[in-house]
Formats: structure tokens, sequence, C-alpha cells
């Protein structure tokens, strides 16, 4: 579409998420009865949200016609319908991955894009690593970490002890 200057405007648009996010779930407090249910996800249901993100990026990495870095897995990426169905949003950091020949006889998957983001994909980053396929499992494992109650910013995660060496 176009803005009111005329330029070139582009948007996404997402249902609405009754439940909101996996972040709504685990680290807000609030009064409304509402999320209290929501707040006490059941093993059954963490279970299946981890199995719909996980379907999700196996979708955007392997089924894709060009393989796709959804680069931010996290819980505020996950919504939550009305029927707690996991939706994956939040597609602002996310590339295609290109075949490049590197030489002859070889090729590799590379993407432009650069570091940015939340205090964990700058741990991952930090390693050395840069926006790739292993990069959104890593952070997939990361939000399995945060659905037992594990946030990267832990007390836990201090005097040496990583998330990366966890």
């Amino acid at each position: 579409s176009i803005d009111f200057k005329g330029s070139d405007f582009k948007a996404l648009a997402y249902e609405y998420m009754q439940n909101g996010s996996l972040e709504d779930c685990f680290h807000q407090s609030t009064e409304s009865a509402d999320q209290l249910q929501v707040m006490s996800l059941r093993l059954i249901q963490r279970l299946h949200i981890a199995i719909e993100v996980a379907s999700a990026i196996q979708y955007l990495h392997c089924l894709c016609q060009t393989p796709i870095v959804h680069g931010e897995v996290k819980p505020s990426n996950i919504l939550l319908d009305q029927d707690m169905v996991a939706h994956v949003s939040d597609s602002g950091l996310a590339k295609f991955l290109y075949e490049i020949p590197l030489s002859n006889s070889s090729q590799n998957l590379i993407t432009s894009s650069g570091i940015r983001g939340t205090v964990g994909l700058l741990q991952k980053y930090g390693m050395g690593s840069k926006p790739s396929i292993p990069g959104d499992v890593y952070s997939f494992g990361m939000l399995l970490l945060e659905m037992i109650r594990k946030r990267p910013t832990d007390a836990m995660f201090r005097d040496g002890v990583t998330l990366h060496n966890l």
C-alpha cells in the first residue's frame, strides 16, 4: 500500500490472539482471572506449544523453497490463540538464506543480516555465531528453557555458569 506521504507502506496484519504471548504467560503477573488461567499452563499445554513452534521452525528451515531464518525465536514472539494454539510471529529479523557458490565444488548458505535483538540472541551471537538455522535451533532451545521457568538472565547464570555451558 501507500502511506499518507505517497511512500510504499508494508505491514503485516495478525489475527487477534486472545491469550497473548508466552512472555505474558511466564513472566508477567496480573490480576485478571483469564490471565491467571493462562499463566498456569499444564505440562501437556507446554508440550503442544513446543511441538507447534518446532513445526513452524521446521517449515521455515526445510519446507520453504528458499530456507528462512526467523532470527528471534523467543516467548514474546510466540502468540497463543483462544484454543492455546501457538503461532510464531514477528518476522522482523527473518532472513532468506541463499545458496552462494564458494568454490567450484562446494556451496554455502549465507545471509547478510547484522547482529540485532535481545539478550539471549546477543549471547548467542557474542559466541561468534551469525543468524543461521543452527541459531534458530539454539533460540528454540532457549525457549524450551524458559518454558521450564529459566530465563537467560536468571540468577543461576552467574559466577561462571553460562547458558552456553548449561
